[in-house]
């Protein structure tokens, strides 16, 4: 649990604002058992648990229910214990509030799996991204790699992290004929602002290989090395099937050489 205050709701649509802690999430369920439907979320919306006439029904976090709330639920529910009393809060006093991406399921009433959430919490891990300061505020920028059918050359995408969504910008690369050395591409000026190439090469993102073509679409391509520790930091899986198709490739010329 890594929110410090939840919301109940209840089925007539009523909402008490309390800190998520076991006793006031045990309180409100006993408040509850009389309502068909009960559930507690985060202040933004993000389902927590949900119950029937008192009764967890769905709650994805299964360490959290098994070693902090039922210890506290179940001798309530069983009368060993008196039913705690629920410590609301103000909303004023969580108007600043921020909540925090929920260390939980929270999509599973979508149908998400804890596989498939674990995979989306991964491709929106901080360390993945990396601060591009652009005059309408601080972006949160990846570089992300993929391989061209054609030729399976170096695919360079750009995505940003907005909010809670990881978001694709624009492919920077072109698929120029011709081999490619390890880790490089072109890099279109149209596809990408001076700024953001600055930006690579300062980072230690790419750096330029000399090697400069004229494009009919592009008014000029830029050949740049991409550093494979940001690549495997920023995309581990994408730039890895780069590498597999890479060597493979190299390993394919090398028998043909022979």
């Amino acid at each position: 649990m890594n929110q410090k205050y939840l919301a109940g709701y209840c089925y007539n649509g009523s909402r008490i604002i309390f800190e998520a802690c076991p006793e006031n999430i045990a309180a409100y369920l006993i408040e509850t058992k009389r309502d068909a439907f009960s559930g507690i979320y985060t202040l933004d919306g993000k389902c927590f648990l949900t119950a029937r006439y008192g009764f967890g029904d769905v709650c994805p976090d299964q360490d959290y229910l098994r070693e902090k709330l039922l210890p506290v639920l179940a001798p309530i529910q069983m009368g060993r214990m008196p039913v705690p009393r629920l410590s609301q809060v103000s909303p004023t006093q969580t108007d600043q509030y921020e909540c925090p991406i929920p260390d939980w399921n929270y999509l599973r009433w979508q149908g998400y799996s804890d596989e498939q959430y674990n995979e989306m919490q991964k491709e929106r891990s901080p360390d993945r991204f990396v601060n591009y300061s652009t005059p309408s505020g601080i972006r949160k920028i990846q570089f992300r790699a993929a391989v061209y059918q054609e030729g399976h050359k170096l695919v360079i995408d750009l995505f940003e992290l907005q909010k809670e969504s990881v978001v694709f910008i624009q492919t920077l690369s072109a698929n120029v004929q011709g081999r490619r050395d390890k880790n490089c591409t072109y890099i279109g000026v149209h596809r990408s602002d001076a700024a953001l190439r600055m930006f690579m090469e300062e980072q230690g993102i790419a750096q330029k290989t000399g090697k400069m073509i004229p494009d009919t679409v592009e008014p000029l391509l830029i050949e740049y090395r991409f550093n494979a520790e940001v690549l495997t930091k920023m995309d581990p899986e994408g730039y890895q099937q780069y590498l597999n198709y890479y060597e493979k490739d190299r390993n394919n010329r090398n028998r043909k050489e022979r």
